[in-house]
Protein backbone atom coordinates (compact mmCIF):
# COMPACT_ATOMS: atom_id res chain seq x y z
CA UNK A 1 0.00 0.00 0.00
CA UNK A 2 1.39 3.36 -0.97
CA UNK A 3 2.37 5.84 1.66
CA UNK A 4 2.32 9.57 1.21
CA UNK A 5 5.72 11.21 1.34
CA UNK A 6 5.87 13.19 4.55
CA UNK A 7 6.32 16.78 3.43
CA UNK A 8 6.89 19.14 6.34
CA UNK A 9 4.27 21.86 5.99
CA UNK A 10 3.31 24.58 8.37
CA UNK A 11 0.04 26.50 8.05
CA UNK A 12 -0.22 30.25 8.64
CA UNK A 13 -2.64 32.29 10.63
CA UNK A 14 -2.74 36.09 10.69
CA UNK A 15 -3.54 38.03 13.78
CA UNK A 16 -2.83 41.32 15.51
CA UNK A 17 -1.86 44.38 13.62
CA UNK A 18 1.64 43.99 12.31
CA UNK A 19 2.68 40.94 14.30
CA UNK A 20 3.02 37.44 12.99
CA UNK A 21 1.09 35.33 15.48
CA UNK A 22 2.04 31.81 14.47
CA UNK A 23 5.49 30.43 13.84
CA UNK A 24 4.19 27.89 11.36
CA UNK A 25 5.67 27.63 7.92
CA UNK A 26 5.17 25.98 4.58
CA UNK A 27 7.58 24.63 2.01
CA UNK A 28 4.78 25.12 -0.46
CA UNK A 29 4.50 28.57 -1.90
CA UNK A 30 2.29 30.49 -4.26
CA UNK A 31 4.32 31.98 -7.05
CA UNK A 32 4.62 35.62 -7.94
CA UNK A 33 3.13 37.03 -11.11
CA UNK A 34 4.85 39.53 -13.36
CA UNK A 35 3.19 41.99 -15.68
CA UNK A 36 4.97 41.39 -18.98
CA UNK A 37 5.78 38.61 -21.36
CA UNK A 38 2.57 36.62 -20.93
CA UNK A 39 1.77 33.76 -23.30
CA UNK A 40 -1.06 31.31 -23.61
CA UNK A 41 -0.62 27.87 -22.08
CA UNK A 42 2.03 26.02 -24.01
CA UNK A 43 0.11 22.82 -24.59
CA UNK A 44 3.27 21.02 -25.68
CA UNK A 45 5.05 21.94 -22.45
CA UNK A 46 7.09 24.89 -21.24
CA UNK A 47 10.75 25.34 -22.05
CA UNK A 48 13.26 24.02 -19.52
CA UNK A 49 13.96 25.96 -16.35
CA UNK A 50 10.48 26.90 -15.07
CA UNK A 51 10.15 24.93 -11.83
CA UNK A 52 10.97 27.64 -9.30
CA UNK A 53 14.20 25.81 -8.39
CA UNK A 54 17.20 27.90 -7.28
CA UNK A 55 18.27 30.18 -10.11
CA UNK A 56 15.17 29.46 -12.19
CA UNK A 57 11.96 31.16 -13.19
CA UNK A 58 8.57 29.45 -13.01
CA UNK A 59 5.32 29.31 -14.97
CA UNK A 60 4.43 32.84 -13.82
CA UNK A 61 7.03 34.18 -16.25
CA UNK A 62 4.43 33.64 -18.98
CA UNK A 63 1.09 33.26 -17.19
CA UNK A 64 -0.78 36.05 -15.41
CA UNK A 65 -3.41 35.73 -12.74
CA UNK A 66 -4.44 36.58 -9.22
CA UNK A 67 -2.21 35.11 -6.50
CA UNK A 68 -3.84 32.46 -4.37
CA UNK A 69 -3.28 32.29 -0.63
CA UNK A 70 -0.45 30.04 0.50
CA UNK A 71 -1.96 26.56 0.64
CA UNK A 72 -2.22 24.97 4.09
CA UNK A 73 -1.65 21.27 4.66
CA UNK A 74 -0.01 20.55 1.30
CA UNK A 75 -3.31 20.49 -0.55
CA UNK A 76 -2.11 21.88 -3.90
CA UNK A 77 0.61 19.42 -4.97
CA UNK A 78 1.42 15.93 -3.73
CA UNK A 79 4.35 13.77 -4.78
CA UNK A 80 3.86 10.07 -4.02
CA UNK A 81 6.52 7.44 -4.52
CA UNK A 82 5.16 4.73 -2.25
CA UNK A 83 7.87 4.68 0.41
CA UNK A 84 9.45 6.73 3.17
CA UNK A 85 11.26 9.95 2.27
CA UNK A 86 14.65 8.20 2.15
CA UNK A 87 16.11 6.99 -1.15
CA UNK A 88 18.40 4.03 -1.67
CA UNK A 89 21.25 4.86 -4.08
CA UNK A 90 20.67 3.33 -7.52
CA UNK A 91 17.06 2.27 -6.86
CA UNK A 92 14.27 3.19 -9.29
CA UNK A 93 10.98 4.51 -7.89
CA UNK A 94 7.53 4.90 -9.43
CA UNK A 95 6.40 8.45 -8.70
CA UNK A 96 3.04 10.19 -9.12
CA UNK A 97 2.48 13.94 -9.07
CA UNK A 98 -1.08 14.92 -8.16
CA UNK A 99 -2.25 18.51 -8.62
CA UNK A 100 -5.22 18.71 -6.26
CA UNK A 101 -5.97 22.33 -7.13
CA UNK A 102 -6.13 21.56 -10.84
CA UNK A 103 -8.87 22.61 -13.25
CA UNK A 104 -9.99 21.17 -16.57
CA UNK A 105 -6.70 22.25 -18.16
CA UNK A 106 -3.39 22.14 -16.30
CA UNK A 107 0.34 22.14 -16.82
CA UNK A 108 3.40 21.25 -14.78
CA UNK A 109 7.16 21.01 -14.74
CA UNK A 110 9.49 19.43 -12.18
CA UNK A 111 13.17 18.72 -11.65
CA UNK A 112 15.26 16.82 -9.07
CA UNK A 113 18.40 18.51 -7.70
CA UNK A 114 21.09 17.72 -5.14
CA UNK A 115 20.81 19.98 -2.12
CA UNK A 116 24.58 20.22 -1.94
CA UNK A 117 25.10 22.11 -5.21
CA UNK A 118 21.71 22.33 -6.99
CA UNK A 119 22.85 20.09 -9.84
CA UNK A 120 20.91 17.23 -11.45
CA UNK A 121 20.10 14.36 -9.07
CA UNK A 122 19.43 10.91 -10.49
CA UNK A 123 17.47 10.32 -13.68
CA UNK A 124 13.83 11.06 -14.53
CA UNK A 125 12.31 8.39 -16.78
CA UNK A 126 9.16 8.90 -18.87
CA UNK A 127 6.59 6.13 -18.38
CA UNK A 128 3.71 7.82 -20.25
CA UNK A 129 5.09 9.42 -23.41
CA UNK A 130 1.57 10.42 -24.46
CA UNK A 131 1.18 12.89 -21.61
CA UNK A 132 4.72 13.71 -20.46
CA UNK A 133 8.21 14.36 -21.80
CA UNK A 134 11.68 15.12 -20.48
CA UNK A 135 13.73 18.23 -21.23
CA UNK A 136 17.33 19.24 -20.62
CA UNK A 137 18.96 22.62 -20.06
CA UNK A 138 22.42 24.03 -20.71
CA UNK A 139 23.07 23.76 -16.97
CA UNK A 140 22.70 19.99 -17.20
CA UNK A 141 19.45 19.86 -15.24
CA UNK A 142 16.73 17.44 -16.35
CA UNK A 143 13.00 18.23 -16.37
CA UNK A 144 9.67 16.46 -16.73
CA UNK A 145 6.81 18.43 -18.28
CA UNK A 146 3.34 17.93 -19.71
CA UNK A 147 2.52 17.32 -23.38
CA UNK A 148 -0.69 18.29 -25.16
CA UNK A 149 -2.51 15.12 -24.09
CA UNK A 150 -1.39 15.74 -20.51
CA UNK A 151 -3.13 19.08 -20.02
CA UNK A 152 -6.58 17.59 -19.49
CA UNK A 153 -5.58 15.70 -16.34
CA UNK A 154 -4.29 16.63 -12.89
CA UNK A 155 -2.12 13.55 -12.26
CA UNK A 156 1.09 12.49 -13.99
CA UNK A 157 3.29 9.45 -13.35
CA UNK A 158 6.97 8.80 -14.05
CA UNK A 159 9.97 6.94 -12.68
CA UNK A 160 13.02 8.32 -10.92
CA UNK A 161 16.31 6.48 -10.51
CA UNK A 162 18.21 7.69 -7.46
CA UNK A 163 21.89 8.67 -7.76
CA UNK A 164 24.24 5.69 -7.84
CA UNK A 165 25.99 6.90 -4.69
CA UNK A 166 24.91 8.78 -1.58
CA UNK A 167 24.62 12.39 -2.74
CA UNK A 168 22.89 13.71 0.36
CA UNK A 169 19.38 15.18 0.35
CA UNK A 170 17.61 15.52 -3.01
CA UNK A 171 14.82 18.03 -3.60
CA UNK A 172 12.11 17.82 -6.26
CA UNK A 173 11.02 21.30 -7.34
CA UNK A 174 7.48 21.32 -8.74
CA UNK A 175 5.55 24.06 -10.54
CA UNK A 176 1.91 23.50 -11.49
CA UNK A 177 -0.33 25.76 -13.55
CA UNK A 178 -4.08 25.89 -12.92
CA UNK A 179 -5.61 27.54 -15.97
CA UNK A 180 -9.13 28.84 -16.48
CA UNK A 181 -9.17 27.29 -19.97
CA UNK A 182 -10.17 30.59 -21.60
CA UNK A 183 -7.46 30.41 -24.26
CA UNK A 184 -5.82 33.53 -22.85
CA UNK A 185 -2.82 34.10 -20.62
CA UNK A 186 -4.73 35.75 -17.79
CA UNK A 187 -6.62 34.24 -14.87
CA UNK A 188 -4.18 31.37 -14.30
CA UNK A 189 -2.70 30.37 -10.95
CA UNK A 190 0.77 28.97 -10.34
CA UNK A 191 1.71 26.76 -7.38
CA UNK A 192 5.30 25.98 -6.37
CA UNK A 193 6.22 23.08 -4.09
CA UNK A 194 9.36 21.36 -2.84
CA UNK A 195 9.67 17.73 -1.76
CA UNK A 196 12.97 16.75 -0.13
CA UNK A 197 14.15 13.14 0.15
CA UNK A 198 17.07 12.09 2.31
CA UNK A 199 19.71 9.52 1.57
CA UNK A 200 20.54 7.02 4.33
CA UNK A 201 23.37 9.23 5.55
CA UNK A 202 21.65 12.62 5.36
CA UNK A 203 18.83 12.54 7.88
CA UNK A 204 20.07 15.78 9.45
CA UNK A 205 18.41 17.96 6.81
CA UNK A 206 14.88 17.74 8.22
CA UNK A 207 15.88 18.55 11.83
CA UNK A 208 17.80 21.61 10.57
CA UNK A 209 14.73 22.76 8.64
CA UNK A 210 12.55 22.24 11.70
CA UNK A 211 14.96 24.14 13.93
CA UNK A 212 14.93 27.18 11.67
CA UNK A 213 11.17 26.99 11.15
CA UNK A 214 10.39 26.82 14.87
CA UNK A 215 12.58 29.83 15.63
CA UNK A 216 11.78 31.97 12.60
CA UNK A 217 9.87 35.19 13.30
CA UNK A 218 9.02 38.05 10.96
CA UNK A 219 7.57 41.39 12.00
CA UNK A 220 6.96 44.73 10.34
CA UNK A 221 8.30 47.68 12.32
CA UNK A 222 6.10 50.60 11.28
CA UNK A 223 8.19 53.16 13.18
CA UNK A 224 11.31 52.18 11.22
CA UNK A 225 9.44 51.14 8.05
CA UNK A 226 11.31 47.85 7.89
CA UNK A 227 10.77 44.10 8.05
CA UNK A 228 12.67 42.36 10.84
CA UNK A 229 13.66 38.68 10.73
CA UNK A 230 14.97 36.43 13.50
CA UNK A 231 15.90 32.73 13.40
CA UNK A 232 18.34 30.18 14.79
CA UNK A 233 20.68 28.24 12.49
CA UNK A 234 23.49 25.72 12.81
CA UNK A 235 25.11 26.00 9.39
CA UNK A 236 26.57 28.74 7.22
CA UNK A 237 24.25 29.29 4.28
CA UNK A 238 23.26 32.18 2.05
CA UNK A 239 20.08 34.10 2.89
CA UNK A 240 17.75 35.74 0.38
CA UNK A 241 14.47 37.56 0.91
CA UNK A 242 11.67 38.61 -1.41
CA UNK A 243 8.42 40.44 -0.73
CA UNK A 244 5.35 40.62 -2.97
CA UNK A 245 1.90 42.06 -2.65
CA UNK A 246 -1.02 39.64 -2.93
CA UNK A 247 -1.60 40.80 -6.51
CA UNK A 248 1.94 39.77 -7.44
CA UNK A 249 3.80 43.08 -7.44
CA UNK A 250 7.41 42.65 -6.40
CA UNK A 251 8.28 45.05 -3.61
CA UNK A 252 11.70 43.76 -2.54
CA UNK A 253 14.28 41.12 -3.50
CA UNK A 254 17.83 41.02 -2.18
CA UNK A 255 20.57 38.84 -0.73
CA UNK A 256 20.90 39.26 3.06
CA UNK A 257 24.36 37.78 3.59
CA UNK A 258 25.13 34.40 5.16
CA UNK A 259 23.93 32.70 8.32
CA UNK A 260 26.17 31.85 11.26
CA UNK A 261 25.68 29.31 14.07
CA UNK A 262 23.28 30.59 16.70
CA UNK A 263 20.69 33.36 16.62
CA UNK A 264 20.54 35.38 13.42
CA UNK A 265 18.86 38.72 12.83
CA UNK A 266 18.17 40.48 9.55
CA UNK A 267 16.21 43.58 8.62
CA UNK A 268 15.52 45.58 5.48
CA UNK A 269 13.61 48.74 4.67
CA UNK A 270 10.15 48.37 3.18
CA UNK A 271 7.81 51.33 3.22
CA UNK A 272 4.10 50.66 2.80
CA UNK A 273 1.58 53.47 2.77
CA UNK A 274 -1.47 51.25 3.06
CA UNK A 275 -2.82 48.54 5.32
CA UNK A 276 -2.15 45.43 3.29
CA UNK A 277 -1.15 41.78 3.28
CA UNK A 278 2.34 40.99 2.00
CA UNK A 279 3.83 37.62 1.07
CA UNK A 280 7.36 37.30 2.49
CA UNK A 281 9.67 34.53 1.27
CA UNK A 282 12.92 33.71 3.05
CA UNK A 283 15.47 31.45 1.32
CA UNK A 284 18.10 29.92 3.63
CA UNK A 285 20.32 27.69 1.54
CA UNK A 286 17.94 25.18 -0.09
CA UNK A 287 15.28 25.70 2.57
CA UNK A 288 12.40 28.01 1.71
CA UNK A 289 9.99 29.60 4.18
CA UNK A 290 6.91 31.56 3.14
CA UNK A 291 4.57 33.65 5.24
CA UNK A 292 1.84 36.24 4.97
CA UNK A 293 2.47 39.44 6.87
CA UNK A 294 -0.29 41.92 7.69
CA UNK A 295 1.04 45.45 7.61
CA UNK A 296 -1.00 47.98 9.57
CA UNK A 297 0.22 51.55 9.29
Amino acid sequence: MKRRIPLILFSLFLGGSVMIVANEWSLEQVSNFNSTGYHKLNAAGASAGNTGAPGESNCAACHAGVSNPIMDGGTANNLDWGTDAVYTPGNTYSVTLTFNEGSSKNGFQLTALKNSDNTKAGDIIVTDDTKTKTLSSFSGRQYLSHKSAGTGVNEWSFEWTAPATDEGPVTFYVATNKTNANGQNSGDAIYLSQFTFNSPGSSAFIPEYEKIASSLAINYNAAKAQIEIQFTAEEQEEVYASVHSVNGQEMYAEKLGSTYPGENQRSFSLRSNNDEILIVQIFIGNKVFSKKLFVNN
